[in-house]
């Protein structure tokens, strides 16, 4: 539980009910976020954080004996500054109401400002892939979601992290999607061997997503085929993962099974913790909370997402 810091003496009556307010507070906190596990955390420090995307080194050349080892380089690449956002809320709770017993109202209260939190956080934890497409970009200033993002290196070749064109959930696209995943390369034109681990959808597509990945055959056909996706090494195991806070009902994308492995991040500056004081003429106790944080793609790289038709 977080630390709550009262200003000033409360009496006894606010006193007993702020540790009320706190637990049931704390105690709907302690969910985990639905989106929050498409992200990879770093710690906030400072006023912002800047980061910089680099290239892969070149493939290694061959050695004659007695010759020097070839050097390479990195190639600088693209910047992404992140600075921190405080968001912050509160209410009163007046001495009538603790009077007459409305306990359960007051309790009541704690729920909605944590849900409060709770949905702000993971609307805006949607929205790089919510408007990955037209709003939200990486750090090589094209959207999140593109067909020509940029390489870090010189006459490095266009990548992408979408289909061609958009396209709904199907055998077809999700084959597709797996192959231009699994072929996704550095600045420097290299393969960097990813697995997609997760297919990401919205509710509207999770009954089609285990569908597609989990019959034991092929879902698209009355024969008796079998379901190749259950077999490659591609895309055996992959989980379907529904997230509600995803606005495009035939939308869906793909995710490493480790977070560690893209660079969608969220940058944590001030953790969620919760504040009481009293203002002693009207007898009120105020409630707030408030926590900072920011979010944003860092490069595109192992995040794949579709726009539905």
């Amino acid at each position: 539980m977080g630390t709550v810091i009262v200003e000033g003496s409360l009496p006894d009556f606010f006193a007993v009910l702020l540790a009320n307010l706190d637990h049931v507070t704390w105690m709907k906190h302690d969910i985990p976020l639905e989106m929050m596990d498409l992200y990879n955390t770093l710690p906030g420090h400072g006023p912002f954080i800047n980061t910089t995307t680099v290239s892969g080194l070149g493939a290694v050349p061959e050695k004659t004996p007695g010759a020097n080892s070839a050097t390479d380089a990195f190639y600088a690449g693209f910047d992404k500054k992140f600075s921190p956002t405080v968001y912050s809320l509160m209410y009163g709770i007046t001495k009538e109401a603790v009077d007459r017993n409305e306990y359960l109202n007051m309790l009541n209260s704690s729920k909605a400002l944590e849900r409060s939190f709770r949905a702000t956080k993971e609307t805006k934890l949607a929205a790089p892939i919510n408007d990955g497409f037209d709003i939200e970009t990486s750090a090589d200033g094209k959207y999140i979601f593109a067909t020509d993002h940029l390489s870090e290196a010189p006459g490095g070749s266009a990548r992408r992290n979408t289909l061609s064109s958009d396209a709904d959930l199907s055998v077809a696209s999700y084959q597709l999607a797996i192959n231009d995943y699994c072929d996704t390369r550095d600045g420097r034109g290299l393969l960097l061997n990813l697995r997609p681990g997760r297919l990401v959808v919205p509710p509207e597509n999770e009954w089609l997503a285990f569908e597609i990945t989990q019959s034991q055959g092929r879902s698209d056909t009355a024969n008796r085929a079998d379901n190749a996706f259950k077999m490659s090494s591609r895309s055996k195991g992959i989980q379907v993962v529904s997230k509600s806070y995803l606005t495009d009902a035939d939308g869906w994308g793909l995710w490493p099974s480790d977070n560690m492995d893209h660079e969608l991040s969220y940058v944590e500056w001030e953790a969620f913790q919760t504040y009481a004081w009293k203002d002693p003429k009207p007898d009120v106790m105020w409630y707030k909370a408030r926590e900072g944080y920011t979010f944003g793609c860092r490069d595109f790289v192992g995040i794949f997402y579709v726009q539905g038709t």
